[in-house]
């Protein structure tokens, strides 16, 4: 098939890998928890994923100003610059993620990191349904 459809020089398709659980359980949000008064403390949401087979970790967190943020973490230094990781948001409602491509562009003792943000939760809460999982690939 390759020869059917060369790619130009220098272009490289990256291959995907799946590790044994590509996809996480789903995580109640807490649904309405941006919209108290801003004084009152907001309840902390994670979602995290692992696959020790392919060294990467997972962690989505809810920060103070109601954004999702995307920690990767993989514990092979050679990936620095050379891989990405797909992190897909998934609920019940939709059947499409919301989906980054995150680079793993951060050194770091022992591997390599990289993050992205994913917006306001009550958006994604919106968008994809009050319960969350994560859907994970290894883009090198």
């Amino acid at each position: 098939m390759p020869d059917l459809y060369p790619l130009p020089a220098g272009i490289k398709i990256r291959k995907r890998r799946f590790g044994a659980n590509p996809v996480s359980p789903l995580v109640p949000a807490p649904v309405g928890g941006d919209k108290a008064d801003s004084s009152a403390p907001r309840p902390a949401y994670k979602l995290r994923w692992e696959d020790r087979e392919q060294g990467l970790t997972v962690l989505v967190r809810k920060r103070d100003n109601g954004h999702l943020i995307a920690d990767v973490l993989s514990t092979d230094a050679g990936m620095l610059k050379k891989a990405a990781v797909s992190v897909g948001l998934v609920g019940p409602i939709e059947d499409h993620p919301i989906r980054k491509t995150i680079p793993l562009d951060v050194a770091e003792k022992g591997g390599c990191s990289g993050s992205a943000d994913f917006g306001l939760l009550t958006d994604v809460v919106r968008e994809l349904g009050s319960q969350l999982g994560m859907v994970v690939i290894l883009l090198v």
